[in-house]
């Protein structure tokens, strides 16, 4: 978590995420998610999920509605 000068979330990464709670930034998920948001230039959410299968959850588009999806990488297969 990157907090800025006035003390408000500008940037959340985590793994297995269920339950975030600060002033300007409530998350409960559902089901656990590995996510990334932070703030743009301009201010704006932007956020990236990582292997979440089915819809954004709905707390999230709450947060922005600009969202990235990623696959989990491939394992590799070593002789």
């Amino acid at each position: 978590m990157r907090l800025g000068r006035s003390g408000r979330v500008e940037a959340l990464a985590a793994g297995g995420l269920k339950k975030f709670v600060s002033h300007d930034l409530p998350l409960e998920l559902a089901a656990r998610a590995d996510l990334a948001l932070w703030r743009d230039s301009r201010g704006q959410w932007q956020g990236v999920l990582q292997g979440y299968t089915g819809a954004v959850p709905g707390e999230l588009t709450r947060v922005t509605t600009n969202w990235t999806r990623l696959r989990f990488p491939e394992p590799l297969n070593r002789p």
